[in-house]
């Protein structure tokens, strides 16, 4: 038994289990240990569960009540941030993200692209940046780019 309330992945492949990590094209990119593979695997998993409720929150809000819903959202990781919380705060500016709707008029969309995604977007990088997650941060800064 382990945290997550079943067999680890240590158990279940051996102790002799490596793990090859490799990118879309399949080249080997670094290894992990079953262990941080776990990890890593129910770490994602808990995410897409956050996300999951979050949409279903915002489904029936109107423009306005997202993009506030959001923006309070925004304000609270910013205080995370500032807390140095960097974790907390990188699930808080995710989550903002679903409130993210560009399918307004031209007007409205710019107004969510500046209050939101383009805010959101570079403080989620600067998380990102800090934790070592580089790749992330480069796409975030796209994103962020293609806004501005």
């Amino acid at each position: 038994e382990n945290e997550y309330g079943g067999q680890s992945f240590a158990d279940l492949l051996g102790p002799e289990c490596v793990i090859k990590r490799v990118d879309k094209d399949r080249n080997v990119i670094g290894g992990a240990k079953p262990e941080e593979m776990q990890h890593e695997l129910m770490t994602r998993a808990s995410a897409q569960k956050r996300l999951g409720a979050c949409a279903e929150h915002v489904k029936d809000m109107g423009r306005k009540d997202k993009l506030a819903w959001a923006l309070d959202l925004k304000d609270r990781a910013n205080e995370f941030y500032a807390a140095n919380s960097l974790e907390e705060a990188a699930k808080l500016y995710n989550d903002c993200l679903v409130g993210l709707d560009l399918d307004g008029t031209e007007e409205e969309n710019e107004e969510v692209k500046h209050k939101l995604q383009l805010p959101v977007c570079t403080n989620l990088a600067a998380c990102m940046i800090e934790s070592g997650q580089y790749d992330r941060t480069v796409e975030l800064c796209d994103i962020a780019l293609s806004v501005d």
